[in-house]
Parts: structure tokens; sequence; C-alpha cells
């Protein structure tokens, strides 16, 4: 005999089964998604501190510093023109 769910049982079944499909597809289905990484010491840019911009020389590539690189004044390069920062 199968199971009777009441209706906030059935709710957050319905909530667990639509977040395990949202991971689904942003992290499986999307595999070649490519993180930002620091430009001084490679850690994935992830939460609050971290920044982004654009190389100050050739403005083309992005340059990305987590919030400890930037604390410390970390210098980092530009993959393309090879421009050294602070």
């Amino acid at each position: 005999m199968p199971k009777q769910f009441k209706i906030g049982q059935q709710y957050n079944f319905l909530k667990a089964l639509t977040y395990i499909s949202f991971i689904y597809r942003q992290h499986i289905a999307n595999p070649m998604v490519k993180d930002k990484i620091c430009s001084s010491c490679g850690k994935r840019l992830i939460g609050h501190g971290n920044t982004t911009f654009k190389c100050p020389k050739c403005g083309n590539t992005d340059i990305g510093r987590c919030d400890q690189c930037r604390d410390q004044s970390v210098s980092y390069e530009c993959k393309k023109c090879g421009f050294i920062g602070p």
C-alpha cells in the first residue's frame, strides 16, 4: 500500500526536488563554466572582498584579486602584455 503524505511533507519533498534539479543544472549540466581565480595566488574568487578588473595597460585581460592579496599588496601579472602591478 503506498504511503500517504501530508500536505507539509509533500511541499518539503517538492522543495528538495526543485533544489536538487537546480544544483544539477548549474554544476553537472554546465561543467565547462570557469571560475574566476586570483591572478596572484590562484585561489578561486568566491565571497566578499574579491575584485576583478581589466588590465591597466592593455585593457584586454581580466585580472582577479582575492581579499588577502589585495590587503597584502601582492603583485600580479597580466598574462597577455606582461604588466606587473601592486
